[in-house]
């Protein structure tokens, strides 16, 4: 356990020293504050000749939802891009080690080869953690700045949701970390693992389910429900409410456990490839 202790204190000791890690955050941060609050209320306050709203919308309901009572939505989503960042981060936590030829040197010491990747899942948790901390608390400050701007009243949601959306950030980013760390071991290497992660999140969970998924098509409603990303924005979507929420096909309960599957089958893979594989 003490050996377990040190590995994690030398891997936090590495990541937070890192420049790469905070400038991910600061571009998580910065997306959503311009792209989540910034511009989706300059739009509505002044809409462009020819603006078309859903039926039984206006632009005062719509503001609304970016208002403190539905920051928790807006912040699990993280512009967009939480997915994405915690899958770079989890593949800068290992892919690095194979560029800078530095795995051969930290196996060699003490401790084992799954302390090493434990210590790592540990301080990928952690910096997560702190990446939404910093996303609920900037969402929290833009939503309360649009809503005195607009003379809105300020309702926050409670806390226990508050907490649970953030717990739910967590495992969902949690996910795609591990998913980013997994490939790393594979390819042993980061650019190749970076280019493939990103393409199957943005095609295959983003553009092939979400387009085929929108045109209806049964086959595909029931394709989904095995996928990790379809999973995590069910569990996400749970959180959503008001106008312009969609519900979804997968239940919250069945999202969870779909994703702790898959986060299991991320660590077993990686404890694999790293245990029986040769390093260099």
């Amino acid at each position: 356990m003490h050996d377990l202790f040190n590995s994690i204190r030398a891997e936090w000791l590495k990541t937070r020293k890192r420049p790469a890690v905070w400038v991910l955050a600061g571009v998580l941060v910065s997306v959503l504050v311009a792209f989540g609050y910034a511009l989706p209320w300059a739009v509505l306050s002044h809409p462009p000749p020819g603006t078309r709203f859903g039926p039984g919308t206006s632009p005062t309901q719509l503001k609304q939802l970016l208002y403190p009572a539905h920051f928790v939505g807006d912040a699990l989503g993280g512009g967009g891009l939480a997915g994405p960042i915690a899958l770079i981060l989890g593949v800068l936590l290992v892919g690095s080690e194979y560029g800078w030829g530095t795995f051969k040197t930290i196996l060699t010491q003490r401790p084992g080869r799954l302390h090493n990747l434990a210590a790592r899942i540990v301080v990928l948790y952690a910096t997560l953690v702190v990446y939404v901390l910093m996303v609920f608390a900037a969402a929290a400050g833009s939503s309360a700045v649009l809503a005195l701007i607009d003379g809105a009243a300020i309702r926050w949601p409670g806390v226990w949701e508050v907490v649970r959306a953030m717990a739910a950030a967590v495992f969902i980013d949690g996910w795609w970390g591990l998913f980013g760390m997994a490939m790393a071991f594979l390819f042993r290497q980061s650019a190749l693992a970076l280019g493939l992660g990103l393409a199957y999140s943005f095609i295959i969970e983003g553009l092939v389910f979400n387009v085929l998924g929108a045109l209806g098509s049964a086959v595909v409603r029931s394709v989904e429900r095995f996928f990790p990303g379809q999973n995590a924005q069910a569990l996400a979507a749970s959180f959503t409410s008001g106008p312009g929420a969609t519900s979804a096909t997968i239940g919250a309960t069945e999202a969870t456990l779909v994703l702790c599957l898959y986060c299991l089958a991320a660590v077993a893979v990686s404890a694999l490839l790293l245990r029986l594989r040769d390093v260099t």
